[in-house]
């Protein structure tokens, strides 16, 4: 058991998959309605690997495919307003959407939408 179970080999593994995942959820928009379905099944397991090895200790964190598709389609509005230039609908729409409880992070990487 010391060295075929191999723990930090697989969490480390675990993380690397947290990685794409997050990289793919933060491209948005109509990669993350395409792959929905297996961003999905990548959630449930981390569910499964995090009721077993704790690596969330206050739960799994809530992930864009939980984000309703009226939000989605909000923030590609927004994002199609700042391509545009088109600041001042920017700013409202992110002003709307945090009325309906949703934060909208620009990073370097591209949008991040979260619960407030």
């Amino acid at each position: 058991m010391d060295d075929d179970f191999n723990s930090a080999g697989a969490i480390g593994q675990v993380f690397e998959l947290v990685r794409a995942f997050h990289t793919a959820l933060d491209q948005g928009g109509p990669l993350v309605a395409q792959a929905r379905d297996a961003l999905m099944a990548v959630r449930e397991s981390f569910e499964l690997f995090d009721s077993i090895l704790c690596l969330f200790p206050g739960g799994f964190p809530r992930a864009a495919a939980d984000v309703p598709e009226e939000i989605l389609a909000m923030v590609d509005q927004r994002q199609q307003a700042r391509a545009s230039r088109d600041f001042a609908r920017a700013d409202a729409l992110r002003d709307e959407l945090a009325a309906k409880g949703w934060a909208v992070d620009d990073t370097p990487r591209g949008v991040r939408v979260k619960p407030l």
